[in-house]
């Protein structure tokens, strides 16, 4: 599946080949998300790049947002523009939303305007993070304050958009994404009893 997914999305490939491996693709594939909407924070590289793009071949419609819509990270490869462009080769419906989490007011405009591009959100991807690596007494105010609005805030307020629809319709999904940094390290202070919760 990866291989012909690949094969899809890759730039130089003609019409033709891109049909066939669609079509190989398509077997494979249940389209368990066929008319479905889905939203996926930090969809512009990674992970959450890999589950727009699996979610559009199973159907969804999909809105990916980040802060990266075209102009490039300098460290970091993948813009939102270069998802949706994948996800269309591959003949499926994205939107990009650029929008910067550590913003409290986000959350609400995202879902506004994924409803109004998309429609009601039936699938929602917590993957947006934010991180900082450096001693403790080196940690900024302000970097924490990023961290606690990207890592909690923003997936709290948009699940709190996207549930009461979700009820109405009788059907939702939310999946939140942990980074490893959520792992504690072994060895005190953190026993194996408390670091998994027994």
């Amino acid at each position: 599946l990866h291989d012909a997914l690949r094969e899809v999305n890759e730039p130089g490939r003609g019409g033709l080949a891109r049909s066939a491996a669609r079509r190989q693709i398509r077997p494979m594939l249940e389209r368990s998300a066929q008319g479905m909407v889905a939203l996926v924070t930090g969809g512009s590289r990674g992970i959450g790049a890999a589950i727009a793009g699996r979610l559009a071949a199973e159907g969804a419609r999909v809105a990916v947002t980040a802060r990266t819509l075209d102009e490039r990270h300098p460290r970091l490869p993948g813009t939102l523009s270069e998802t949706v462009q994948g996800i269309e080769r591959a003949g499926g419906t994205a939107v990009a939303i650029q929008a910067d989490l550590s913003d409290p007011a986000e959350p609400v405009r995202i879902v506004a305007e994924t409803r109004a591009r998309l429609g009601p959100i039936d699938i929602l991807v917590n993957n947006a993070a934010a991180a900082s690596y450096m001693p403790f007494e080196k940690f900024s105010e302000k970097r924490f304050r990023i961290a606690v609005e990207v890592n909690v805030h923003a997936p709290f307020a948009l699940a709190q958009q996207v549930v009461p629809e979700m009820r109405k319709r009788r059907r939702g999904w939310i999946l939140n994404i942990s980074s490893a940094t959520a792992m504690h390290p072994e060895g005190p202070p953190y026993q194996g009893f408390h670091a998994h919760g027994g």
